[in-house]
């Protein structure tokens, strides 16, 4: 419990700073966030790049190259994310989730101790998806992290343009979104079964 408390209070006084989190804002999630209905997690399940969002902490250590492999394990999943870090070095980090309705794509999971959902906003399954997840914190603040996804290193705009929509309509300031680097210069590991 120390160690929530500490990390509470660091990330509480960090948004006091001029340079705080770019996740880290004062106020509450935005209520009313609606994830898909309908969702069907084996469409969903493979290999997703990150085009680009709002990095939460442990995603500072990908910050390139990142792919994400969802695979359905009991009644949820695990989202397994892997890139390269500041200094080209490959990191694997795996989450387990877990989804209490199947047809309704919110995951819970947790972080720092702390549990937090993650919604699918919005998705064609084939080609991009929009991931939100928003934590209130100490009552004054709230975390707030985006992810656009694409089933390629590349996404078009059209696309781009629809998860930023749904990413504003949950509260995320469309500027605070960052691109992912993907491409050519990548040597992606394969796809996990």
């Amino acid at each position: 419990m120390w160690a929530v408390t500490t990390f509470l209070c660091v990330f509480v006084a960090l948004a006091g700073a001029s340079s705080s989190p770019s996740f880290l804002k004062r106020g509450h999630c935005k209520k009313g966030v609606e994830p898909v209905r309908d969702f069907d997690p084996n469409q969903f399940v493979g290999r997703w790049f990150r085009i680009g969002g709002v990095r939460n902490p442990d995603e500072d250590r990908t910050i390139t190259c990142t792919t994400l492999d969802f695979r359905v394990k009991g009644t949820g999943m695990d989202m397994t994310a892997q890139g390269l870090d500041h200094a080209d070095e490959f990191t694997m980090r795996v989450t387990p989730l877990s989804l209490d309705d199947p047809n309704v794509a919110s995951f819970g999971l947790t972080s720092n101790n702390r549990p937090v959902s993650l919604e699918v906003l919005e998705t064609d399954y084939t080609s991009y998806a929009c991931l939100f997840s928003c934590t209130d914190i100490a009552k004054t603040h709230f975390a707030q992290f985006a992810w656009i996804l694409s089933r390629q290193p590349t996404l078009n705009k059209t696309q781009i343009g629809k998860c930023q929509l749904a990413l504003k309509e949950a509260g995320v300031a469309v500027g605070k979104l960052k691109g992912t680097r993907q491409g050519g210069q990548c040597n992606y590991p394969p796809p996990l079964p």
